[in-house]
């Protein structure tokens, strides 16, 4: 015991000796000092049960001092100092046990081998071990010990040989020096409690280790101040540092901002101290916190070494970094558990870094920021699970192979997956996650490789790079949505694919500004994107009217960006919408890729645009299920194989353009489309085009190349609009719209061989003022059909069916059961004809040979007289019109601009005709086997005017015309021309040439005149029968007028009622050739005209009046029987013809009142039958021969008239016979010779009676019986033989009989 702590209690220098101090010695106070001046041995000094100790001094540090197997004790005491120090040493041991020192000292100052220091219960403030020589197979140790101030561990070299602390508290550690191969650290269940601000880490790691360990195991580090762990020193080959079951934490706030990183932390490796090649850092289930978002939890370089870092380590807030600096393989690195961290590092981006095996792990956890960026890596994993993450960032710079990146049921901010190099091999994974920003895989080249997001939310996801063979990046189950005005996409692709797949499913991405997805990258041969299930929408309104489309969209690859040869877009059963009209729904170039886009796909509003660049094959794009779709465009330069579908959707415009094409199939079913729009550029074979319960304004279908075997049909639509077929050459193909309504339709193009364009059950009806026809046909037909059947074809203006095309051999043109109308009232007046009309074919357009146009049971109206009902020109064509058809109003004209043949054409129950034309009177025209018909029909004018004619049958039944004009222009051969049951106000005017072989007929007809001229021969037979020809205007016209001649052929009017009021009724104004029969049967002829003409040649008016100067020639016939022949006046003629060798047939039955009846012979005849009977008034009867007359009979019976003149120049069986007549004055005179004559006169009476015979002649019989004249009777005889004259039982005023009578 010393009275003062200044005083030595024990003072020793030993100079080789050495010591035996046990642990009995118990010292009170003062200082306790042993030095050793040389080398010793085996010194034992142990301080024991000693209290208030100023120091301890163990001091053995001479230069040259060794010290071996000394044994140095420092047990259950208190001292201010313990301060051991040792030169160097062998076998040394230094023990504290028990003991309360404010500063330990244990010092080697050179080589140490073989030593053991240990602290055993020891408390106090500062312990410090430090070994300045190379240490060998040395233990030292603390345990279950307390020290309030700094434990450090300075070990120069140290090998083979432990440094344990255990079960100790203390205010920091400090450890510095060099560990050597097999030499330890360890620290297990210890304190280091840092409580003052310092700005020193609670635990500082200065020392290196090579192959050597650092365990720091089941301990708490804290630190008010900078960091809690602090490593600065560089961990050689074969050196492990393991912090294992720690809690560490720096509690210090302040925001650092200069200085090299790390600044502050938990775990701090410094920024130029790294783990090299062979080293590794484990660590296992830490507890980490600091005091800021600025500090590191834990900061880490490694430069060749490796971590082993699992997932049991829980980290609060602060940065968490480990660095590769160069290569390196097998590391294990997971943070787990861990909440308000600051940010994740785990980078290995060194220019040539290359790691190979490692894991990286982020599990359970709160960061603000995470970041995991390779340079090279070979079998990679990086895992996260259960993270919420600001900011995650995966990256690498160089080559990676066999990477396996996969993010599990993480939320946060952002996850950028970037590999800036070769990637192969790899896996990419976000699966269950949710990030309210952007997902970003920024993926260089990456090849058999794949990339995976499913089950997650994000704020957006942009993917940018390369797409490598047999690579894909797929979503899936997940939902984009960016809510941020930001310009930016919700999805942004601006990665190339080659042979790789990107497939987005049963995921829902929206934004509110611009684009929901966006694409601005090549997709090249091999690859795929895929877009299936999905819900697509931006809510963006406002109108982009700058920049290159697309603009603003839900699906938009950029315009400069397209899918090559070999590349395929496939899109299936999407529910994509857009804010506004003006954005793009859908937005896709391909430069000979493919599309398939199948019918599950669902648009609202917005912009569709696909266009093809190249030749490219097999594209299925189908659009179902769409409402207020602004457009859809699909643009093709050529394709193979394409199906196209639009269905059950609403939409403004759509726009289908190909080039050439081939095996094409467009569809569009249920589909509501303002315009519609197919177009082919180029060849089209093999096409497939149908509109199926189609609706909308427009429809368009060009084809503007050579099409070849293709089909376009629609079918049960509605369109309010146009519809348009422009097929340029269209070959071996149809065309078919069926159960359709439309505003107009519109052909143009040319059909070819085996082509055809059926409507059938269709309306079109044109409500809108213009110009235009409803059905508008500009396309030329070859060998190929036009059939328009059973439909409603209607028009406010103009036209209601315009054709304005050549149709040429072997086609056909069919309107059958149709309803064609227009109500257009206006009369145009200007133009080439027609210039308004129901069905009309313009002028300059024809049928030529070949062709045929077929019409058969259409209702037509037009709205105006002055229209077209019906309008064709035909070219050696012809028309198959048959009786079916009903026509209201307006015109009718066919047109024969060239021979033709076989035309049957009838109008049939048409009621207000204007006028109906039927007209092949082209100069070089021959119309063979035409039928021509018109039934129950009325019109104001029929025209019919034809020129060479073979095998006609025209027929007029039940119809009512005011005119009806037939004019051949040249020659009509074995035809038929009939008029039966109808009405015709005005007149029938017929003009012909030659009629061969022909006839004529009008039966059971009404009409005010009828006009004959040309010339009627050989075979033919104009036959009039139970017919009223009734003129009832003064125009000084006849009733009947026959202009034309008539040679070997019959005129024949049967029946009939001829009246006129003026001049004629029956009027004949041509000669009548050998073999012609004129008959007048059992008519009703009347002129009422009472006018007397005084001027000009005879006949001037009359019943029967035949023109003096045309005759019946030789073997002409004129049978007159039955008819009751009525003239208004005395003056006129009841009858009246010349003959000039022909002869008459004129029986008794014939009934004539008032007027002259006349007969002229001009030349020889013979058989010659007059007989005028049962007649009244009569002006007189006139029967003259002037040549020599054989066989004649003329009869005069039961008659009135005021003269009968019968003069024969000469006659031979001449029979001349009157009974029952009153005559003024009656005359036979023969002035030439005769040979046998008869002539009777029984029961007349009247003034007078001449018979005159001037020539000498025999056989004749003259009598005269049972008459009463008031005149003379007068018989004068040239000289007569052989003859008897008789006058029996007669009265007279006078007789006298002049002449010679001879034997």
């Amino acid at each position: 015991s010393v009275g003062t702590m200044y005083s030595y209690s024990l003072y020793l220098r030993l100079n080789g000796g050495r010591i035996m101090h046990d642990g009995l010695n118990r010292y009170t106070s003062g200082h306790v000092v042993v030095s050793h001046l040389s080398s010793t041995a085996n010194n034992y000094f142990v301080v024991n049960q000693s209290a208030s100790l100023t120091s301890i001094v163990y001091d053995a540090s001479g230069t040259s001092v060794v010290s071996t197997n000394d044994v140095i004790g420092v047990y259950n005491l208190d001292s201010t100092t313990v301060s051991i120090t040792m030169s160097a040493a062998n076998d040394l041991t230094i023990a504290s046990r028990g003991a309360n020192v404010g500063a330990f000292t244990v010092s080697v100052l050179s080589n140490l081998a073989r030593g053991t220091i240990d602290f055993d219960r020891h408390s106090g403030g500062a312990l410090s071990v430090s070994m300045a020589g190379s240490t060998t197979a040395t233990s030292v140790t603390t345990i279950d010990s307390t020290l309030t101030g700094t434990v450090t561990f300075s070990l120069t070299t140290y090998t083979g040989s432990t440094a344990v602390v255990n079960r100790t508290s203390m205010g920091q550690f400090v450890s510095a020096g060099a560990y050597k191969t097999g030499a330890s650290m360890m620290i297990d269940q210890t304190v280091i409690k840092n409580t003052v601000s310092t700005f020193q880490a609670a635990f500082t790691n200065s020392a290196t280790f090579n192959s050597a360990l650092l365990e720091v195991r089941r301990s708490t580090i804290s630190n008010v101040e900078r960091y809690a762990m602090y490593f600065a020193a560089h961990t050689y080959s074969g050196a492990t540092h393991r912090l294992v079951d720690n809690i560490i934490s720096t509690s210090y706030t302040t925001k650092i901002t200069t200085g090299n990183p790390p600044v502050q932390g938990a775990i701090a490796y410094y920024y130029a101290y790294y783990f090299y090649s062979g080293a590794l850092l484990e660590m296992s289930n830490n507890d980490v916190s600091v005091g800021t978002m600025y500090s590191y939890a834990l900061y880490l370089r490694l430069n060749g070494g490796r971590i082993t870092h699992d997932g049991l380590n829980r980290y609060t807030s602060g940065h968490v970094v480990v660095s590769h600096l160069s290569s390196t393989a097998n590391n294990y690195f997971v943070v787990n558990q861990s909440t308000s961290l600051t940010s994740i590092v785990y980078d290995s981006s060194g220019t040539s870094v290359v790691t190979t095996n490692d894991v990286i792990g982020i599990y359970n956890l709160d960061s603000t920021t995470v970041s995991i960026a390779a340079n090279g890596a070979n079998d990679l994993t990086i895992d996260s699970s259960g993270a919420n993450v600001g900011a995650f960032a995966v990256s690498s710079g160089g080559t990676v192979a066999r990477a396996t990146v996969k993010f599990a049921n993480n939320a946060g901010g952002s996850l950028s997956v970037s590999m800036a190099g070769a990637t192969t091999f790899t896996s990419i994974s976000t699966t269950d996650s949710a990030y309210s920003g952007r997902v970003t895989h920024s993926l260089t080249t990456f090849t058999d490789s794949i990339a995976v997001v499913n089950r997650t939310t994000m704020g957006q996801f942009t993917s940018d790079g390369a797409i490598n063979a047999r690579s894909a990046l797929m979503i899936d189950q997940s939902v984009i949505k960016n809510t941020i005005s930001s310009n930016q996409a919700a999805f942004t692709n601006s990665a190339t694919f080659n042979s790789a797949l990107l497939e987005v499913r049963r995921s829902n991405i929206s934004n509110v500004e611009r684009y929901a997805m966006y694409f601005a990258a090549h997709v090249y041969s091999g690859a795929i994107h895929r877009l299936v299930d999905n819900i697509i929408t931006t809510t963006f309104t406002t109108k982009i009217t700058t920049g290159n489309p697309p603009v603003q969209g839900a699906i938009a690859y950029y315009y400069a960006n397209y899918f090559y040869t070999g590349a395929l877009l496939e899109m299936s059963n999407n529910d994509v919408s857009v804010g506004t009209m003006y954005s793009y729904s859908f937005y896709v170039r391909l430069n000979g890729g493919r599309i398939m886009h199948d019918n599950l796909n669902r648009y609202t509003s917005g912009y569709i645009v696909v266009v093809h660049l190249a030749t490219t094959t097999g594209n299925h794009f189908v659009v179902n299920q769409s409402t207020s779709l602004t457009s859809i465009t699909y643009n093709a330069e050529g394709t193979s194989h394409d199906t196209l579908g639009i269905y059950n959707l609403d939409c403004t415009t759509i726009a289908i353009t190909i080039a050439t094409a081939t095996n094409l199939t467009v569809n569009s079913s249920g589909a509501n489309v303002g315009d519609f729009s197919l177009t082919t550029t180029g060849t089209l074979s093999a096409g497939s085009v149908n509109f199926d319960r189609h609706y909308g304004g427009a429809l368009s279908v060009t084809m503007a190349g050579s099409t070849t075997a293709t089909a376009i049909t629609t079918i049960d639509s509605t369109l309010t609009g146009i519809v348009t077929l422009s097929l340029t050459t269209y070959t071996g193909s149809t065309t078919t719209v069926n159960r359709t309504s439309m505003g107009q339709f519109v052909s143009d193009g040319a059909y070819k061989t085996g082509a055809y364009l059926m409507i059938d059950q269709t309306l079109i009806n044109k409500t809108t003022t213009s110009t235009a026809a409803a059905f508008t046909n500009s396309a030329t037909f070859t060998a190929s059909l036009l059939e328009v059947r059973r439909s409603t074809i209607s028009n406010v203006e103009r036209y209601a069916m315009y054709f304005a095309a050549h149709v040429y051999s072997g086609a056909t043109h069919r309107l059958i059961d149709n309803i064609i109308t227009t109500t257009f009232t206006t009369k145009i007046t200007s133009g080439n004809p027609p210039v308004q009309g129901a069905i009309a074919y313009y002028y300059a357009f024809y049928f030529y040979s070949g062709a045929v146009l077929e019409l058969s049971n259409n209702q037509v109206f037009v709205g105006t007289m002055y229209a077209y009902a019906f309008y064709v020109r035909l070219n050696g064509g012809r028309v198959v019109h048959d009786g079916l058809n009903h026509y209201t109003n307006g015109h009718i004209v066919v047109s024969h601009l060239s021979s033709s043949a076989n035309n049957y054409f009838i109008v049939n129950k048409s009621t207000a005709l204007t006028s109906f034309t039927y007209d092949t009177s082209g100069a070089s025209v021959v119309s063979t086997d035409d039928i021509v018909g018109i039934y129950n029909s009325d019109c104001v004018t029929t025209l019919i005017n034809m020129a060479a004619t073979t095998n006609l049958t025209m027929t007029t039944s039940a119809s009512q015309f005011d005119t009806y004009t037939v004019t051949f222009s040249s020659t009509v051969t074995n035809s038929r021309v009939i008029t039966m049951d109808s009405v015709i106000a005005a007149y029938i005017t017929v003009t012909v040439p030659s009629y061969l072989s022909s006839m004529f007929i009008v039966n059971r007809t009404s009409m005010s005149r009828f006009i004959l001229t040309g010339a009627v021969n050989a075979g033919s037979s104009f036959l009039f029968d139970q017919s009223v020809i009734k003129n009832t205007v003064s125009t000084f016209q006849a009733a009947f007028t026959n202009g034309a001649t008539f040679t070997a052929a019959l005129l024949e009017v049967r029946r009939c009622t001829v009246s006129n009021v003026e001049r004629y009724a029956m009027w004949f104004a041509a000669h009548t050739y050998s073999g012609a029969i004129h008959r007048l049967v059992d008519n009703i002829i009347s002129t009422s005209y009472t006018t007397q003409i005084t001027t000009g040649n005879p006949p001037v008016q009359g019943a029967i009046a035949y023109y003096y100067a045309y005759y019946f020639y030789t073997g002409a016939l004129l049978e007159i029987s039955n008819n009751e022949v009525t003239v208004g006046t005395i003056h006129s003629y009841s009858f009246y013809v010349r003959l000039n060798g022909g002869r008459i047939m004129h029986d008794g039955l014939n009934h004539y009142t008032s007027g002259h009846v006349a007969v002229s012979q001009l030349s020889a005849s013979k058989n010659n039958y007059f007989v005028v009977n049962n007649s009244t008034s009569l002006t007189s009867i006139v029967y003259y021969s002037d040549g020599v007359s054989t066989n004649d009979t003329v009869g005069i019976y039961n008659l009135d008239s005021g003269i009968v003149n019968i003069v024969v120049d000469a006659a031979n069986d001449l029979t001349i016979d009157s009974s029952g007549a009153n005559v003024g004055t009656f005359t036979v005179l023969i002035s030439g010779a005769i040979n046998t004559c008869a002539v009777g006169v029984c029961g007349n009476t009247g003034g007078s009676l001449s018979v005159t015979m001037s020539a000498a002649t025999s056989s004749i019989g003259v009598a005269v019986a049972d008459s009463a004249f008031t005149g003379m009777v007068a018989l004068s005889m040239g000289g007569i033989s052989s003859s008897s004259i008789s006058v029996n039982r007669t009265t007279m005023g006078q007789f006298t009989n002049t002449g010679v009578y001879k034997a």
